[in-house]
């Protein structure tokens, strides 16, 4: 359609086109303002290819996780040199603490072709293993109770201080997952896949 002067008019919404533009530019959606199924709709009636904008994204962050993980003594002989002082040689099933990494030697990775799965045997000073957290819960089984704390982004800076039982700070585009070592207050009752039920508490008797 064309105006008396002989211009193109499109009778369309200029809010809806102008958020168009300002994602074809790679401008961050504007929240509140226009759903993304009107953008879209905008879009394709322009014919603009959808892989051109950037959809907004809803981050809904779990709760707060407690987790269990396990180390395991190791009773073969270490494949390298010879345990010194108080090291120990372990071997964990998943992947290492990101705390340890540093402070280990690694000894070798055992490949279990039946059950299609592997274990990292490494040797680890215990005085490292329980600064980190770790205690011995049973005979050759360390255990270290972790909690998981969801952090969203919200295109500001997000300035968290290091907390001293700090031991990981993963951070992605739209959130920061920090994990923090729990002090042991009691025995931990855990499920099989290491999610943490509770913490039992012990009662004390007092004599009258």
């Amino acid at each position: 359609m064309r105006d008396p002067e002989g211009r193109l008019f499109v009778d369309r919404d200029p809010e809806l086109f102008a958020e168009v533009l300002r994602l074809m530019r790679g401008c961050e959606p504007r929240a509140g303002t226009n759903s993304w199924y009107s953008v879209k709709a905008e879009a394709d009636f322009y014919q603009i290819p959808l892989n051109l904008l950037r959809a907004p994204v809803e981050v809904i962050v779990p709760p707060d996780i407690l987790v269990v993980r396990h180390l395991y003594s190791y009773t073969g002989t270490p494949s390298s040199e010879a345990l010194r002082g108080d090291e120990l040689c372990m071997y964990c099933l998943t992947d290492l603490p990101p705390d340890l990494k540093t402070q280990i030697r690694i000894d070798s990775v055992l490949v279990n072709r039946h059950q299609c799965g592997s274990k990292t045997v490494f040797v680890i000073s215990q005085q490292v293993l329980e600064e980190a957290g770790f205690y011995e819960r049973s005979d050759g089984l360390w255990e270290r109770t972790e909690r998981r704390l969801y952090h969203r982004s919200s295109g500001v800076e997000l300035v968290i201080p290091k907390h001293p039982m700090e031991v990981d700070r993963e951070r992605q585009e739209h959130f920061l997952c920090i994990t923090y070592v729990v002090p042991l207050v009691g025995p931990v009752i855990a499920t099989s896949t290491g999610g943490v039920v509770g913490v039992q508490n012990h009662r004390r008797s007092f004599g009258m």
